[in-house]
């Protein structure tokens, strides 16, 4: 009798502990943002109150997004299962690394995120060769692309040797986690979004993005060929 209550207990904490490899997700993809608003903090110099609430507000959109990122790759994993889940991981974690990489510099430039009407310009990139030669010989992409993307590599690949069965409760317990953090995470500097969604500080790179799209859009700048 007392075996049989052990192993229920052990099945019980087997499905409600969050799976190990969307903890590490969750935790890479936050630390990214994390990362990235410490360097807009200290590159904007300011100082007071009102900065540092910004940055906490930041922060609290970066947890948001790391669990809505964590989100996308559980729904890929119900469909694709353990076979590919240290491939999936390593593809979502790489995608937003790059995605804060490009919008770090961005901002350097432009001094926002990247806004959605930039999507106009991507049939021009050879327009913007030597700009997008150049981030590549600035320390962010050390920093938040390339080191982050091997330290992720190496946890995952060592962390999660074992290949663990996945079971579709524990996926949806961990889901549930997910929705229960992000919401937490959100609500607060979702309250302010629309005093401080221009302020790099407060904004994510993702959320900027989306909620850009509302923004009426400036006139598109074509190259000038007919005046050369």
């Amino acid at each position: 009798m007392s075996f049989q209550l052990v192993q229920q207990q052990f099945v019980s904490q087997k499905y409600f502990k969050p799976r190990p490899s969307i903890v590490l997700l969750l935790i890479f993809c936050f630390l990214t943002g994390v990362l990235s608003h410490l360097i807009i903090y200290f590159h904007q110099l300011n100082e007071g109150i009102r900065v540092v609430h910004s940055l906490f507000m930041g922060l609290c959109y970066d947890l948001m997004i790391a669990s809505l990122i964590t989100f996308f790759a559980i729904i890929f994993l119900f469909c694709l299962r353990s076979k590919f889940e240290r491939l999936i991981i390593i593809l979502f974690f790489f995608i937003y690394s790059a995605i804060w990489f490009i919008d770090i510099n961005y901002y350097f430039v432009f001094g926002t995120h990247i806004p959605f009407h930039t999507l106009e310009y991507l049939d021009q990139l050879d327009n913007f060769t030597s700009n997008i030669l150049d981030i590549f010989g600035n320390y962010t992409f050390v920093v938040i692309l390339i080191i982050p993307n091997i330290l992720f590599f190496l946890f995952t690949w060592f962390y999660l040797r074992k290949n663990l069965r996945l079971s579709n409760i524990n996926l949806g317990i961990t889901l549930f986690y997910l929705i229960f953090l992000g919401s937490i995470s959100g609500v607060y500097p979702n309250s302010y979004v629309a005093k401080n969604m221009n302020d790099p500080l407060t904004s994510s790179a993702v959320n900027y993005f989306y909620w850009s799209r509302k923004v009426t859009n400036d006139a598109k700048i074509n190259k000038p060929t007919n005046a050369l």
